[in-house]
């Protein structure tokens, strides 16, 4: 989606550039087999492996490119192309920020992508895209010419009913409920299938489809009609997702799912226990945005007001270098268990991490077209 912030942001590149240190070209990198913290230098080059997944519960396999040819700090931003029957291309931007354990959320112009850097050079990515073409690809590329090698993990052993609770905060407000997923069919690392909820009172909502990848260390990435999860297998029979939503319902839950045959619609929603990181107050602290004009810095500030085992809720705004703040939106967070933090705010996705120092890297992303909006930010507390 195009909104008022990304379309201003844009305009405002050519002149933030020039006061910003200088954007590393393709030719300029040196290749490495793993990534520096906050160094997305190393992405830069031509990237090809294919995408397999589902789209509209279809199976979906197609050759795919990335070409990344300017990065900056965290900040790597190209084209992913596609190439289409007529022997034409379908080419989109793409921009992904890294984060210092080197997963990296990203965007395009109509989804979003996960991912890192495997210790044999070869790039992970977990696209996920709603709308009209909704689905979830996996790729493994690598820019040396070599074939890349093939996930090992099946996203077979997901297949059925997984039922627990759903715990989070919805447009500021605690929520809580009930969650299912049907898993029905997979092929490799993707699967596909079903899911429903339930909140407070109401009755179970229809089903609709959800499409999802498994990553080799276990890590989920799954779509559905209203947002985005990510999240991990606690072990072969317990899941734990962060649930994001933007727009009017804008929202971040955690899904406490197992393994079940039996649906669970009298069941009690249980409150989930995540690690004990304390985000009340104040953050502020410089960001980044990579065009393809150039670099765009700003300011943004985190306010946390409310919080509880792990969920929170408050406001986020942003204010580019030559201009004034933006409005603030309203974010809501939850906490994975290896400590990543979860938000959406009222049109963008957010993955963060509080790091030893105190720092609180966040890196932001929102598809939109003709570019996606990409964004790394470094927040201390204090405003």
């Amino acid at each position: 989606m195009t909104t008022r912030r990304s379309l201003l942001l844009s305009s405002a590149a050519l002149a933030a550039a020039q006061a910003l240190p200088p954007v590393v070209r393709a030719q300029d990198a040196t290749p490495a087999a793993t990534l520096a913290a906050a160094d997305a230098s190393v992405l830069l080059g031509e990237w090809k492996g294919d995408y397999v997944g589902y789209q509209r519960g279809e199976p979906f396999s197609h050759p795919v490119t990335f070409i990344f040819t300017d990065a900056h700090g965290a900040l790597v931003f190209g084209k992913q192309i596609i190439p289409l029957e007529d022997g034409a291309a379908a080419e989109e931007a793409a921009s992904l920020a890294l984060l210092s354990d080197g997963h990296f959320i990203g965007a395009d112009n109509d989804g979003l992508k996960f991912g890192n850097l495997l210790p044999d050079g070869s790039l992970n990515i977990f696209k996920l895209e709603a709308g009209l073409d909704d689905g979830a690809f996996f790729s493994i590329l690598r820019k040396d010419g070599q074939p890349a090698a093939e996930p090992t993990r099946d996203a077979a052993s997901l297949l059925g009913r997984w039922v627990g609770t759903l715990n989070g905060f919805q447009q500021g407000e605690m929520t809580t409920g009930l969650w299912q997923i049907d898993i029905n069919d997979a092929t490799g690392p993707a699967f596909t299938g079903s899911r429903s909820y339930k909140v407070g009172d109401a009755d179970w909502s229809e089903a609709g489809l959800t499409e999802g990848l498994i990553s080799e260390d276990g890590h989920l990435y799954r779509i559905s009609s209203g947002g985005y999860s990510i999240g991990e297998m606690l072990d072969d029979d317990t899941m734990r997702l962060a649930y994001l939503e933007v727009g009017m319902d804008n929202a971040a839950l955690i899904l406490d799912l197992h393994r079940q045959s039996a649906n669970l619609a009298a069941a009690t929603p249980a409150v989930a226990r995540m690690p004990a990181i304390d985000l009340i107050g104040c953050w502020t602290g410089t960001g980044e945005q990579l065009t393809s004009a150039g670099v765009i810095a700003g300011t943004s500030e985190l306010t946390v007001t409310d919080g509880k085992d792990g969920f929170f809720t408050g406001a986020r705004r942003w204010k580019p270098e030559a201009g004034d703040w933006y409005p603030a939106e309203t974010v809501n967070i939850v906490i994975l268990p290896d400590g990543t933090l979860a938000m959406a705010d009222e049109d963008s996705y957010l993955l963060g991490r509080l790091l030893e120092d105190g720092t609180l890297e966040i890196a932001f992303a929102e598809p939109a077209s003709p570019e996606p909006t990409v964004i790394s930010m470094r927040l201390t507390r204090g405003c």
